[in-house]
């Protein structure tokens, strides 16, 4: 009888120590579309104090390239400059 007792509040401590936190932080992963036209190259990914940026360059003719940026606001990338 006494080890029926033992084993029931070890069970019991097991069920409430086993009990699923409900502050768990959640990680989400979203897509967002690159601002880079096809064909772009050398992108580059970095932090300016709370901005994220990204660089890369695209062809303009056989010599010539042009650097781009833009800016991750509100899961959106900004339009080129």
């Amino acid at each position: 009888m006494i080890n029926q007792l033992k084993l029931l509040l070890i069970l019991a401590i097991v069920m409430v120590s086993c009990k699923e936190k409900s502050d768990a932080v959640e990680n989400i992963i979203k897509s967002v579309d690159s601002p880079a036209l096809s064909g772009s190259v050398q992108p580059f990914f970095f932090k300016n104090n709370d901005n994220i940026l990204m660089s890369w360059t695209q062809k303009v003719n056989d010599s010539m390239f042009t650097l781009n940026y833009s800016t991750l606001a509100k899961n959106k990338w900004t339009q080129s400059i």
